[in-house]
């Protein structure tokens, strides 16, 4: 956005932008405003604490002080990370593998505002695949 924005500031433009886009991005941004931020961020800590305490015996998870409250990162104990996720889309829920040097390692879960409300969902899918 930023290099779009610089176009715009000279009178140029990079390129047309996806109006149906900026109208959806509006409208997730006056959502998230409405909630409030702080609001937002209580109810993904609280779906991390649930997280933990549902699944802990099964996956081990960051120190609370270095977990994002927006996307929660599970470590299986026993099974393989990619074996979990092709389970889960097998049952019609999709969650992220891990990035970076925790590629092959984990599975990320996003908690950002309402997403939050899922969670006992995706922790019932999780036992689910793992029984």
């Amino acid at each position: 956005m930023k290099r779009i924005w610089a176009f715009w500031e000279k009178g140029e433009y990079h390129h047309t932008p996806a109006v149906p886009l900026i109208e959806a991005l509006q409208k997730a941004v006056d959502v998230v405003l409405a909630d409030g931020l702080a609001e937002r961020e209580s109810w993904s800590r609280e779906a991390y604490a649930f997280m933990r305490e549902a699944l802990g015996d099964r996956f081990v998870f960051p120190y609370e002080s270095v977990a994002a409250p927006t996307v929660a990162v599970l470590y299986p104990k026993e099974e393989d990370p990619g074996t979990i996720l092709l389970r889960l889309k097998e049952a019609g829920v999709v969650v992220a593998p891990g990035i970076g040097p925790t590629r092959d390692r984990a599975i990320r879960v996003g908690l950002f505002g309402r997403q939050a409300f899922k969670v006992k969902t995706l922790v019932e899918a999780l036992l689910d695949v793992l029984a």
